[in-house]
């Protein structure tokens, strides 16, 4: 590909991480809690527009090719795992949406990372062919 083309575009991991990152948001609107039948969506929860902002912050990083693009979809994560531990914590029951959102945050973040790490090895065997 030209030297100009969009981060994103170089790398199928990134472009991976994208797709999870809009999954993630995605989730929002899928259940997080439940009880006796009655079920709560993301976007009732204040950390649902958080976890959108996130995302969306996390897909402008990446698009930009800024490398720490992973902290997005890892504080995803940690408020995700936290909203789980409180849930956990009451009468309410973990909906499917938190589950997915932690899922494909975590999705995103690894592959944010290894894609920095395989760039790091591969500059690493360019200075050796050279």
């Amino acid at each position: 590909m030209a030297a100009s083309s969009p981060a994103i575009l170089r790398s199928p991991y990134k472009l991976a991480a994208v797709g999870a990152l809009a999954l993630t948001a995605a989730t929002t609107v899928l259940t997080w809690t439940s009880r006796d039948g009655v079920d709560s969506w993301g976007l009732a929860h204040d950390d649902g527009f958080v976890v959108i902002l996130a995302t969306v912050i996390g897909i402008v990083l990446v698009t930009k090719g800024i490398k720490a693009a992973w902290i997005a979809p890892g504080f995803v994560v940690v408020l995700l795992i936290r909203d789980i531990s409180r849930v956990r914590g009451t009468d309410f029951d973990v909906g499917l949406g938190l589950w997915l959102g932690t899922g494909f945050a975590l999705l995103a973040a690894v592959l944010l990372i290894g894609d920095i790490f395989l760039n790091i090895q591969g500059a690493a065997r360019s200075e050796q062919d050279s």
